[in-house]
């Protein structure tokens, strides 16, 4: 069975050795980078759509306490739920930057700055569902 999904880029090893991804060539800022992540995402979930056994929904911009939908067709116990950065506002006056995001059993994010106030965080969510549970 051929795959709905094609990748818009890939990951290869540097020369030198470290994990990269094969983006468009530099100049990109981190905006553009997490623009194409996102862009990449939507491309997964709309093959996820494609098959009755996996779902996934993509929240490209999510706040702290509010909670990832479950994919339209799943279940809560179907689903795994994942956050992570989207942007980061520093306040140059703390010398630290330390910051938590995840997303509970039940999708509810928790990304808060620990590092001083005066910083802001917010995050990317995703939900990824398969029939029958993991």
């Amino acid at each position: 069975m051929t795959s709905p999904y094609t990748p818009g880029f890939q990951f290869s090893d540097w020369p030198d050795g470290p994990l990269n991804a094969n983006l468009p060539p530099a100049p990109l800022s981190p905006n553009a980078v997490l623009n194409q992540v996102e862009a990449e995402f939507g491309s997964i979930a709309t093959a996820f759509t494609k098959t009755s056994q996996v779902g996934m929904v993509v929240v490209t911009s999510i706040s702290n306490g509010a909670t990832i939908p479950v994919p339209t067709g799943f279940t809560l116990a179907e689903t795994r739920f994942f956050a992570f950065v989207k942007a980061y506002a520093h306040n140059s006056a703390t010398s630290r930057v330390w910051f938590s995001v995840f997303a509970t059993a039940s999708g509810v994010v928790n990304a808060t700055v620990i590092s001083g106030s005066g910083d802001g965080l917010n995050a990317t969510g995703v939900a990824i569902a398969r029939k029958g549970g993991w």
